[in-house]
């Protein structure tokens, strides 16, 4: 589900963040209180089947509940 109101955001759970790109992709995953960040690997991009199961990889090992996604701008 896309939210366009924060307000409908889950408010408790693990959160990653996923700076989306041709060719690496940036992740980062809080802890379950969102008062820390941590950086995870990037992913060098090879193909959009790769990339997507890796981060679903992520999500599932690291229980998360919400997602982020940067906007790409170049």
């Amino acid at each position: 589900m896309i939210l366009f109101d924060y307000k409908n955001f889950p408010r408790v759970g693990r959160i990653i963040g996923i700076d989306w790109g041709l060719r690496r992709c940036g992740v980062a995953v809080s802890d379950e209180c969102r008062g820390f960040v941590f950086v995870r690997p990037q992913i060098n991009v090879k193909n959009q089947d790769e990339l997507i199961q890796k981060i679903l990889e992520i999500i599932s090992v690291d229980k998360i509940s919400g997602i982020v996604l940067g906007l790409p701008l170049h």
